[in-house]
């Protein structure tokens, strides 16, 4: 997995709804094919508290990068695309959240390899 934000970017700049449903059209092709592979980098489970998390496998770290949530249902998606094509600000506030969240793992992450 690459750590480039850019499907990310491309949401949280989208200046219309085509950018912003490319980028997640782009992002479920990725999981599709990384799903499909021999050793799928990314994982859901359950932290020991039982709530959601994924995992993602990142080529130079020990452990595995993990992000609060679960990945979207086709549900979500479908929502997802009928209310960003209403309102592309919704993208926009989506990516500037999910930016968050991986922000937030990556700090997480270097603060437990620092133990």
């Amino acid at each position: 997995m690459t750590r480039s934000p850019s499907l990310i970017d491309r949401l949280t700049y989208a200046l219309s709804p085509e950018p912003a449903l490319k980028a997640v059209a782009d992002a479920l092709r990725i999981l599709q094919s990384d799903q499909n592979s021999q050793n799928p980098a990314i994982t859901q489970a359950k932290n020991e508290r039982g709530y959601p998390i994924v995992r993602v496998r990142v080529e130079d770290r020990n452990a595995p990068l993990v992000i609060w949530g679960r990945l979207p249902s086709s549900e979500s998606v479908r929502s997802f695309v009928e209310d960003v094509s209403r309102d592309v600000n919704i993208a926009r506030k989506i990516g500037t959240y999910a930016s968050s969240l991986l922000v937030e793992a990556q700090l997480r992450l270097e603060r437990e390899e620092g133990e």
